[in-house]
This record gives C-alpha cells, sequence and structure tokens, in this order.
C-alpha cells in the first residue's frame, strides 16, 4: 500500500499544500496530523505505522513532516524500514530504497551524532559553571525503601543478587554500590562479603 503522511505544527496552520499534493498521487490512505514535530506521540502517525507492511510505503512532502529534529526524524525511518517499507521524500527527491536516499540519511544520522555532542557539551559546561559558583548539587541518589531486610535475606543466602535488585527495583550494579556503602557505614561486621555473592 501506498501512504502519504502530512503534519502541521498546530491547529491554526494550513495543511492545503500537503493534501493537494497527496491528491497528485495514487495513494490508498492520507494520515495527517496537527501536532509539533517534537511530539513523537502523534495519533495519526502511529496509526499509519502500526499498519505497514513489507513493500508499503510512506510519502511526505519534505523531511521535516516527519519531526523537528534529526534523531527523531531517524527514529521514524528506521521503524518504516523495520517493516521492510520505504520512505519517499518529495522534497527534496528521494527514497530510502536508493542510493542517494541511503546517502542522504547516513548525511543525517551524522547531524543527529553531532546534535547529540552539542547537547552533551552544552550540559558539562552548565554543570562546570555550576560547581564554580557553587551550585550544582547533582542528582538526588534514589530513596530505596526496605533496603536493610532485602539486604539481610540477600547476606542470608535467601535470595540472589538479582532477585534482591528486582525487590528493590534497582539494577545489580546499583544493589551493589549501595551494599558497598551500606557496610562501609556500619561498624559491625556482618559477615557478608558482597564480592563473594552472586
Amino acid at each position: 500500500m501506498k501512504f502519504f503522511y502530512s503534519r502541521v505544527s498546530t491547529a491554526d496552520q494550513n495543511e492545503a499544500r500537503q493534501i493537494e499534493q497527496a491528491k497528485q498521487g495514487d495513494y490508498d490512505k492520507v494520515y495527517l496530523d496537527k501536532a509539533s514535530g517534537a511530539n513523537m506521540e502523534r495519533v495519526e502517525l502511529s496509526i499509519m505505522l502500526n499498519q505497514l507492511r513489507e513493500g508499503d510505503s510512506v510519502t511526505v512532502l519534505s523531511i521535516d513532516r516527519l519531526g523537528r529534529n534529526t534523531r527523531d526524524i531517524l527514529t521514524i525511518v528506521d521503524r518504516i524500514t523495520e517493516q521492510k517499507a520505504s520512505l519517499v521524500c518529495l522534497s527534496p527527491h528521494f527514497t530510502s530504497a536508493d542510493h542517494y536516499g541511503e546517502f542522504f540519511l547516513s548525511m543525517l544520522a551524522c547531524f543527529a551524532q553531532l546534535e547529540r555532542k552539542q547537547i552533551l557539551e552544552r550540559q558539562m559546561q552548565g554543570i562546570q559553571i555550576a560547581k564554580q559558583a557553587g551550585k550544582y548539587k547533582g542528582r538526588k541518589p534514589k530513596t530505596i525503601n526496605n533496603f536493610e531486610a532485602v539486604y539481610k535475606q540477600w547476606c542470608d543466602d535467601k535470595i540472589t543478587s538479582e532477585q534482591a535488585a528486582k525487590l528493590l527495583e534497582i539494577s545489580r550494579s546499583t544493589f551493589y554500590r549501595r551494599v558497598k556503602a551500606y557496610e562501609e557505614s556500619k561498624t559491625v561486621d556482618f559477615g557478608c562479603e558482597a564480592v563473594n555473592k552472586n
């Protein structure tokens, strides 16, 4: 099947140009979302993606109709290709099924990686500035309920570390870090060596 997807950012924007383009093609279904490109929870987009089957195609007027940033666009493109369907963009014209399309999408992936690095760099710069100003507190440690009770069960070999982590709703590595911090804070020897336990 041939699908056409269109999106406008707000209810006030006119989707006529995209719909007119859709009418010029022989499409089986046309989907229209009135939502920001930053919103990945778009109703019509979700319906369309869930209906995709091998050999189907999704056409958009321009690549920015899929999303506002390159990472979101690539996430949607990946979803389309995972279904063994293809993406067709009318402006600039390319399809994910040809070499030019593959090149264009690989360039988008490079830009997405660059965007991510720039975001992380800005975050680190902000943290450094906050630290110098004495305002950076760091992330608050997660509150873990019933740690001592679960810890004692683990020490008594009644549960494994994996079971303990599940009971506390944390990862095993976090569980071991909390065990170490807990044991270091106590003066009593519990006789429970974390390194020798699973």
